[in-house]
């Protein structure tokens, strides 16, 4: 008899999506949140939407802790708003060029819709 552990994983995954997502809301963000915290909030999102592998999401939530670094590191920048949204913009494409290297263009092409609503380009006002 065979076990297929899909069905059970993404049940698991389902269950978690909620928790996921609410932890990106920018109001509902603890200011003590690390990016890896971030990270693997996120990963567990996407990877219910995206049907990733093991491996995938593995490099996947990697990837988004190096990203979620450097969009904190912007937000500590002593610049104008505007100039920080163009360099979070500019992070945004980067990030999208390296998950290109992890995701089938399937999974691309839907990271990049879910992305909208996960992870929108925003700046802190100081």
């Amino acid at each position: 008899m065979k076990f297929h552990l899909a069905p059970y994983l993404l049940m698991i995954s389902l269950f978690l999506t909620p928790l996921a997502v609410q932890a990106q809301d920018p109001y509902l963000q603890s200011e003590d949140q690390t990016a890896e915290e971030i990270a693997i909030a996120l990963t567990s999102s996407y990877q219910a939407e995206l049907g990733m592998t093991v491996e995938q999401g593995n490099k996947f939530r990697q990837k988004v802790e190096e990203f979620q670094i450097r969009r904190q590191e912007i937000n500590q920048m002593d610049r104008p708003v505007r100039e920080r949204m163009n360099l979070m913009k500019k992070l945004s494409r980067q990030e999208n060029a390296e998950m290109a290297n992890i995701l089938t263009r399937p999974q691309l092409r839907a990271y990049k819709q879910l992305k909208k609503e996960l992870q929108p380009e925003q700046v802190t006002v100081n």
